[in-house]
């Protein structure tokens, strides 16, 4: 299929090239990549991470800016980007999500070396260049993360020494920006314009609200608020994030009820009937979404015995564009539930099995979920190239995000995400668990 950047969007997930890094910030607690901090003026120094704008050069030891950008004059044709040195066959990574072009013989500009990549976030606004690379790792066409991997340092073109030439455009790559200060400005934030794939995306969350008997008299929170007092709360967090698509668990009936009444005008809720098991549900906001389909599947729980959960497929009226949904919780182990571990694994494979068939499709898939695991749940979940997490990380050899905890957004397909926040503040009033959030843009 073209698109706007006058290719064919291809989505093989490169491994990642650094390890995410997250920090917490003052305020409403944030841990992940949608923080970030300052450590000092070099922005390779900083606790940023993916999905937000990262070093095209991050975690690789001796990087010197050259510092040689140069608007052009009436005497002098200025210099277009900075040169970073740094050992050849460093790795090369994406500073922003987006479509990566790469040009390639005799429409490659001398200066660059024998390849020259284009990650466009939009046609028209952001877009980096990397030049004088060794090798390429990327195909044209294919969807980036930032913090994926490009192509590594290399002596090409015009090079006198081992560096990476980047550059930095927006306006249709008319206005050029100078790299050596944009960078500082802008490692750790989302990209500026907010739009990606040509749209300014959806807010997707996954939230374990914490199950109403367990705040009841006798339940292990029963020091909490009860749940009705808990809704208005965790309902006024997910309006503050502007919640597009929302899978919650822990979802018991009243809950659902007490949620219903307050927000059937301005989202749908599935399973639908409210009979149903509602512990795992889908809620999407009316004016953003529509349903298209959807139904529930098999997943192993407690002792292994099935549950249903539930999954949609959803039209996003901004663009037109599909995707399906998954939202599930797998087994913990606990006093009365003793080695879990087998059938958290199980679960695990089902909801891979569902992914497998659903991206078959050729639709994204988005997963949210309480998975009761960390680095067991992320590995297996992206295992051969299955998915990624909005959080980061990378899958061989697998390594888990940085702050990454049991609640999970996972994602396949032709998306990418500008932020990704795990918000602590919920824990300890509303709920148990954080809620974490992420700004996803679907690519067609």
């Amino acid at each position: 299929m073209k698109t706007s950047l006058g290719g064919v969007l291809t989505h093989r997930r490169p491994i990642f090239a650094t390890t995410a890094l997250g920090v917490v910030t003052a305020g409403t607690v944030l841990i992940g990549p949608g923080a970030f901090a300052a450590r000092g003026d070099d922005p390779g120094s900083r606790g940023a991470n993916t999905p937000n704008v990262v070093h095209p050069l991050r975690g690789v030891n001796g990087v010197q800016d050259m510092k040689t950008f140069r608007l052009p004059t009436k005497k002098d044709k200025g210099h277009k980007g900075t040169e970073f040195r740094a050992a050849c066959g460093s790795p090369v990574i994406s500073a922003t999500p987006g479509v990566a072009r790469v040009i390639t013989g005799k429409r490659v500009y001398a200066w660059a070396g024998p390849s020259l990549v284009k990650v466009y976030t939009t046609k028209g606004e952001t877009t980096t260049w990397y030049a004088n690379m060794e090798s390429i790792t990327v195909e044209d066409g294919q969807i980036v993360q930032s913090g994926d991997q490009l192509g590594t340092v290399g002596k090409q073109g015009n090079a006198e020494a081992c560096q990476l030439h980047f550059q930095v455009r927006d306006n249709a790559g008319k206005t050029l920006l100078n790299p050596t200060t944009w960078l500082p400005a802008n490692v750790g934030k989302p990209i500026s314009d907010g739009l990606l794939f040509g749209n300014k995306g959806f807010t997707l969350v996954s939230f374990n609200v914490l199950g109403a008997s367990h705040t009841a008299p006798g339940g292990k929170n029963a020091g909490m608020a009860d749940y009705d007092v808990r809704d208005v709360q965790q309902i006024q967090k997910l309006e503050s994030v502007g919640a597009d698509v929302i899978g919650l668990q822990e979802f018991q009936r009243k809950q659902r009820a007490d949620y219903y009444n307050r927000l059937k005008g301005s989202f749908t809720f599935f399973p639908f009937e409210a009979t149903a098991d509602t512990e795992n549900s889908i809620l999407w906001r009316q004016s953003s979404f529509s349903f298209v389909d959807g139904g529930t599947f098999a997943v192993p729980y407690f002792d292994g015995k099935i549950r249903q959960m539930p999954y949609v497929q959803l039209r996003e009226k901004a663009t037109g564009r599909t995707a399906w949904f998954i939202n599930v919780h797998n087994p913990a182990t606990t006093r009365k539930y003793k080695n879990q571990r087998p059938y958290r694994l199980a679960a695990i494979e089902a909801e891979r099995t569902l992914i497998t068939q659903l991206s078959a499709t050729g639709r994204p898939v988005f997963l949210t979920g309480d998975l009761n695991d960390i680095g067991p749940a992320f590995c297996p979940m992206t295992r051969e190239d299955l998915t990624f997490a909005a959080a980061g990380g990378r899958h061989e050899p697998c390594q888990v995000p940085f702050g990454a905890s049991i609640d999970w957004i996972f994602a396949s397909g032709k998306t990418a995400f500008t932020s990704y926040v795990k918000d602590l503040s919920t824990k300890g009033g509303m709920s148990d668990h954080p809620m974490v959030i992420g700004q996803a843009h679907l690519a067609e």
